[in-house]
Parts: C-alpha cells; sequence; structure tokens
C-alpha cells in the first residue's frame, strides 16, 4: 500500500521545517509502535512495509542464508525472558529464540534464501516478520511468505488465498494487529497454517493505521473519520478511533480523538481504557497525555512529571509505563503510574543513547551500543538480555 504521507503530500515537497517536526515527533514515538507477541500479528522494526521486491526475484531452496553475513537485526521481545532475535542479511534472513533471558539461543534457522542476489550488491529485499510465539514466524521476503512452527528450523510455504472470517481470533491484551497487511478490512496471520485471515465487515474509518486488543474480544482502531478504503485527504484530518467488542463483527461509530496531531501515541489499557500523547500541530513543544476510561467519549487530562515521552506501555496489572529520553541524556528514565495521575519516582536506565527501543504487551525494552536488552514489565525493575553474537 501506498504511504500515506507521501499521498497527503501530493507529490509536493512539504518545507525542510515541517519535515524536520515530523521526523522529530516520529523518533519520539519510536517506543510506542510496536506491540509483542500474541495471536494478533506483530511487524519487527526492520519488517513494516509492503513487498514491493525488484523484478526477477525468486525463491531459492538450495540457498544457504545463515551463512550470509547478517546486515540489521532487530528483537522481537515477548515478555522478559523470551526474545525472537531478527537478523536481515542482504539475501535473506535468520532467527534465533531465547526462552530463559538469554542464558542460551537456538542455532539460526533460516527460511530459504533468494536466487541471483549478491550479498552487498543487490538491494535489501523488502521484508516482513511476523511473531505469533516464541517459536511460530511468518516471514514474506520479496514478495515470497515462509512459515515455521519450529523456530525457524524447519519452513513450509503458506496458503497463498486468503481466507475471510467474520471474527479475528481472540487476541493477547496490549498486542496489535500488523497493520502492513492492511487494516481495512483486517488481515492476521492464522496460526495454523501461517495463511492470512480477512475480516468480512469494514472497520468505519479512513487510513487506518494502528489496531490493538484490549482484551480477548475488544479490539480497538485508530485512523481518521469516515468510512471506507480509499485515501485520505492532503490535509491530514483529526484522528479517530472505534472499537469492537466481538473480534470485529461489529464496530462503534467512529469519535475523533482530542487532538490535531497526525501523528498521536495511542495505547490500549484495557477494554474501555486507553492513553493518547500528542503535541500541538507543527510545534516540538511539550507532549500532553490523557486517559479515557469509557471507549473514547470523554478524555482527562494527566499532568506529566517530564514533558518529553518516548516510550509508553500499559503493564499487565494495569499500571502505565513512561519513558523519557532527550538527545545528549546520559541514560533513559522510567516512571510508572497505577492510574495514570500519581507517577513514581524516576529510575535510570543504563543504556545511554537507545539504539533500538519498543514496547508492548506489558513491557518496555530498549538497547544502547552494547549488545544487551534492558527489559523492565514494570518500570522500576530492568532485567538484562545478553544478545547473541
Amino acid at each position: 500500500p501506498l504511504d500515506p504521507d507521501v499521498v497527503g503530500a501530493e507529490l509536493r515537497p512539504p518545507p525542510l521545517t515541517e519535515l524536520a517536526g515530523r521526523a522529530s515527533r516520529r523518533n519520539r514515538r519510536r517506543w510506542a509502535g510496536a506491540a509483542a507477541g500474541g495471536i494478533a500479528t506483530l511487524a519487527v522494526a526492520v519488517a513494516v512495509g509492503s513487498s514491493i521486491a525488484p523484478f526477477g526475484w525468486k525463491a531459492d531452496s538450495t540457498a544457504a542464508p545463515a551463512d550470509l553475513p547478517a546486515l540489521t537485526a532487530d528483537p522481537v521481545v515477548l515478555d522478559r525472558d523470551t526474545v525472537v532475535w531478527v537478523g536481515q542479511t542482504g539475501c535473506g534472513v535468520t532467527v534465533r529464540v531465547t526462552t530463559d533471558a538469554g542464558r542460551h539461543w537456538t542455532a539460526p534457522g533460516a527460511p530459504p534464501g533468494l536466487r541471483n542476489c549478491t550479498p552487498g550488491v543487490t538491494p535489501m529485499p523488502t521484508l516482513r516478520t511476523d511473531v505469533l510465539d516464541a517459536y511460530t514466524y511468518r516471514i514474506d521476503i520479496a514478495g515470497t511468505a515462509w512459515f515455521t512452527r519450529d523456530a525457524g528450523h524447519t519452513w513450509t510455504r503458506p496458503p497463498t488465498r486468503d481466507v475471510v472470517v467474520d471474527a479475528l481470533p481472540a487476541g493477547r491484551p496490549g498486542t496489535s494487529v500488523n497493520c502492513a497487511y492492511g487494516c481495512n478490512p483486517p488481515r492476521v496471520v492464522d496460526p495454523a497454517t501461517g495463511g492470512l485471515l480477512t475480516l468480512l465487515g469494514e472497520v468505519p474509518l479512513r487510513d487506518v493505521t494502528r489496531m490493538q486488543w484490549g482484551d480477548a474480544d475488544t479490539l480497538w482502531a485508530m485512523g481518521t473519520g469516515g468510512s471506507g478504503t480509499g485515501s485520505a485527504p492532503s490535509t491530514e484530518p483529526p484522528r479517530a478511533i472505534s472499537r469492537s467488542d466481538d473480534r470485529g463483527r461489529t464496530w462503534s461509530a467512529p469519535v475523533p480523538l482530542p487532538t490535531a496531531d497526525p501523528y498521536p501515541t495511542f495505547v490500549v489499557a484495557g477494554p474501555r481504557t486507553a492513553y493518547l500523547a500528542s503535541r500541538p500541530v507543527g510545534s516540538d513543544r511539550s507532549q500532553t497525555l490523557r486517559r479515557t476510561d469509557d471507549g473514547g467519549q470523554t478524555w482527562a487530562s494527566v499532568d506529566l512529571p517530564d514533558p518529553d515521552i518516548t516510550g509508553m506501555a500499559v503493564t499487565t496489572d494495569g499500571r502505565i509505563v513512561l519513558c523519557f529520553w532527550r538527545s545528549g541524556q546520559p541514560d533513559v528514565t522510567a516512571r510508572a503510574s497505577s492510574d495514570g495521575m500519581a507517577f513514581t519516582e524516576p529510575v535510570a536506565v543504563p543504556v545511554g543513547d537507545p539504539k533500538r527501543s519498543g514496547s508492548g504487551a506489558g513491557l518496555v525494552w530498549a538497547a544502547g551500543p552494547d549488545p544487551v536488552l534492558h527489559v523492565s514489565d514494570d518500570g522500576a525493575a530492568w532485567h538484562t538480555i545478553p544478545l547473541p553474537d
């Protein structure tokens, strides 16, 4: 699918100051985009995007991509002990997993590589990775899909035709639907076959960019107001939300979000509770944090202990964890709250400049220059996970 930001610009470059502001806002929100694990699929940071590949690329079952040099790698943190490590190469991908906080990692596993590819010379193909649990993944590389249920040691080709369903499989609270496959209608990976399940009903929003589970049956969607799958006007209309209490069979009427920020951070905390962080349009000023307990009908403002949020997650017991970091600041700091009003004292996370970071179902994590992940499920105690070589 086309990037709505590109479409919205109508092929005319916006002013450089606006571009810089957008980039800054996206960087500040980089923690809140990822969601870990569960039946709802998860896109790895290096994997988000449409499967557009150069002409002439074909799968080659005889290739050995595990031996190719890794160019990029990103973790999928499922809990404080379980991490799936995805390494992209010039011609393929390798995966490894730990279930004991990094003390042991599985041997690299990889789907078949690509024919007519020279590492370091041929442009890297578009890669999308969906992690359903510690051992089950679907990987789309250069438009070819592969599926594994044993941490990447054996791979099969999933069905190519979508299965239309009137309701999605039960979700895991806090996890997100991978909108890289399309979110209107939503499409998720079938954990039994690796194929895609397409929801029969349509979400009453345009340009759906985020879908997150509030509980096993409740799904929140964020997009722009109005139904249909067409592109939104270039003026970037305000965001709106809709909810389903029956796994997508029916949806509530759209409710506008109380912000004109086109890039708000939205985190679900339950079937009717969610948090929203946003900035004034065209400004890099302090963020505003709001909370709703009635499905988005009303919002209460939260007094922030620090205006520069870089990460936001909700723990399994309902607490919100906020992380803060500014360029030049020695460490990330974290604070937690049980009600979104009173916050704990800051806890320093010794990662320096976080090179990678994310948040998801009940946890936040960060990695600095050293090959170590720092993971927390409460914002106070941080656990280290050494990464594979």
